[in-house]
C-alpha cells in the first residue's frame, strides 16, 4: 500500500512539473511572442508566418517528437541487450529530411530566398530540441525538464522584447531552441550517444518509419487548416482562423504534457490499464471536454480579444465551432497513447491514412462553399470519426491483451 501511494504521489508530481513546464514555455510563446509578432507583422504577413510555422510544426512533430517516442518505446530493449546507438543516425536523417521538407514549403509559398536559410535553421534546431528533451523522459526527471522549459521561455522573452524589430521573425524561436539545447547538453549525456548501428537498428527503424509516415499525416491535419485556407481564402483568413482557435489550441498544448507523462509511465511499466479503467478514462475525458468548450467560449474568448484586439472581431463568429473541433482532437490524444503502447505500430500509420484524406476532402469542399464556418464543420466531423476509430482500436487492443493488464498504482 505504501509503495502504491508513493508511486501515485510521484506520478502526480511529475504531472504537475510537466504541466508547469509546458505552461511556462508555451504560455510565454502564446501570450507574449505570438501577440507581439501579430502587432509587428500585420494581418497578411502574420498569416504567412502562421502558415510557415504550421509547416515547421508538422515537420518537427513528425521527425523530432516521433523519434523521441521511438526512443522511449524501445529503450527497454536496448537496456536488456546492453546496447547504445542508432538514434544519433536517426537524428541526422531527421534533420536532413526536415530541411528538405521545409525548403519545399518555402518554394511553394514563394518565400524570398533571403528568408529561407533562417527558416531552415529554425527547423533543424527545433528537431534537435524536440529529440534531446527525451533525455529527461527516459530518466523520468521532470525537474530538469521544467528548467529546460524555463530557459526556453526566457529565450522567447528575450526575442519578443529585443530581437523582433532587428532580425527575421524565425530567430525568435531559434534563439529559444539554442538556449534549451545548451542546457540539455550540460545536464544529460544524450548528445554523447554513440554514432553507430546496433543489432536493434532494424527494429527501431521500422518503428521510426511507421511513426514518421503516420506522424506526418496526423500532424499535418493539426495545421491543415492553414494550408487549405491560405490558397483558398487568403492569408488574412489564416489569421482569423488562428485567432478563433487560439485559446482552444493553447489549452491543447497544456494537455500534451499529461499524455507525455502517461506514455513515460506506460513504457516504464509503472502504469498498466484494464478495459474498465480505459472506459472510465474515456467517460472522464468526455465530461472534461464539455467543460473545456465552455471555458473556451467564455474566458477564452475574452482573453483572445485582449491579446488580439485588431483581429478579434473577424474571428468571433468561429470561436465556438473551432473550440469544439480542437477539444475533440485533445480527446483523441489521450486514447492514442493507449494504442501507441498496446497496439501494432501499423495503426499509427493507418489511422492518419484514413483520417487525413477525409479531413482534406471535407475541408476543401465545405470551406469552398461556406468559408471559415465550413472549415470548422470539417474539423468537427473528421475529428469525431477519428475519435471513434482510436477508441475502438484501443478497446480491442486491451481486450486482446487480456486481463493481465492492471492499473498498478
Amino acid at each position: 500500500m505504501k509503495k502504491q501511494l508513493s508511486i501515485a504521489r510521484t506520478l502526480s508530481l511529475d504531472f504537475l512539473l510537466n504541466i508547469a513546464a509546458t505552461l511556462i514555455s508555451t504560455g510565454t510563446m502564446q501570450l507574449l511572442l505570438y501577440p507581439q509578432l501579430a502587432a509587428n507583422l500585420g494581418e497578411v504577413s502574420y498569416g504567412t508566418m502562421l502558415t510557415i510555422m504550421g509547416a515547421v510544426n508538422v515537420i518537427v512533430l513528425a521527425f523530432g517528437n516521433n523519434l523521441a517516442q521511438v526512443r522511449l518505446v524501445n529503450e527497454h530493449d536496448y537496456e536488456n541487450k546492453e546496447e547504445n546507438g542508432d538514434f544519433q543516425i536517426f537524428l541526422l536523417v531527421s534533420c536532413f529530411l526536415s530541411s528538405i521538407c521545409i525548403l519545399a514549403v518555402c518554394f511553394l509559398m514563394n518565400i524570398p530566398k533571403a528568408e529561407i536559410a533562417p527558416i531552415i535553421i529554425l527547423v533543424i534546431t527545433t528537431v534537435l530540441k524536440s529529440y534531446y528533451l527525451v533525455a529527461f523522459r527516459l530518466s523520468i526527471d521532470y525537474r530538469r525538464n521544467l528548467v529546460a522549459n524555463i530557459i526556453m521561455a526566457l529565450g522567447y522573452i528575450l526575442a519578443a522584447v529585443f530581437l523582433l524589430s532587428i532580425f527575421h521573425w524565425s530567430w525568435a524561436f531559434t534563439i529559444a531552441n539554442i538556449l534549451c539545447i545548451i542546457y540539455i547538453c550540460c545536464s544529460s549525456k544524450i548528445i554523447f550517444d554513440p554514432l553507430k548501428i546496433t543489432s536493434l537498428f532494424r527494429q527501431s527503424l521500422k518503428s521510426y518509419a511507421m511513426l514518421i509516415i503516420g506522424g506526418l499525416l496526423s500532424n499535418l491535419t493539426t495545421y491543415l487548416d492553414r494550408f487549405i485556407i491560405y490558397p483558398l481564402l487568403g492569408a488574412a483568413s489564416v489569421s482569423s482562423f488562428f485567432v478563433a482557435t487560439y485559446f482552444s489550441k493553447s489549452i491543447s498544448l497544456v494537455f500534451s504534457p499529461i499524455t507525455s507523462v502517461l506514455l513515460s509511465y506506460f513504457t516504464q511499466g509503472r502504469i498498466k490499464l484494464t478495459v474498465n479503467n480505459y472506459l472510465l478514462i474515456n467517460l472522464i475525458v468526455s465530461v472534461c471536454s464539455v467543460v473545456l468548450v465552455f471555458v473556451c467560449v467564455t474566458f477564452g474568448a475574452w482573453l483572445t480579444g485582449l491579446l488580439f484586439p485588431s483581429l478579434y472581431i473577424e474571428a468571433t463568429p468561429y470561436i465556438f465551432l473551432g473550440s469544439v473541433g480542437t477539444v475533440i482532437s485533445i480527446a483523441c490524444g489521450f486514447n492514442n497513447i493507449v494504442i501507441l503502447v498496446t497496439a501494432s505500430p501499423v495503426w499509427q500509420t493507418l489511422i492518419p491514412v484514413i483520417y487525413t484524406p477525409l479531413y482534406l476532402i471535407l475541408a476543401i469542399v465545405l470551406s469552398s462553399q461556406f468559408g471559415l464556418e465550413g472549415m470548422c464543420a470539417a474539423l468537427i466531423l473528421a475529428g469525431a470519426i477519428r475519435f471513434l476509430m482510436i477508441f475502438i482500436i484501443g478497446l480491442f487492443s486491451l481486450l486482446k491483451s487480456g486481463s493481465n493488464l492492471k492499473w498498478q498504482l
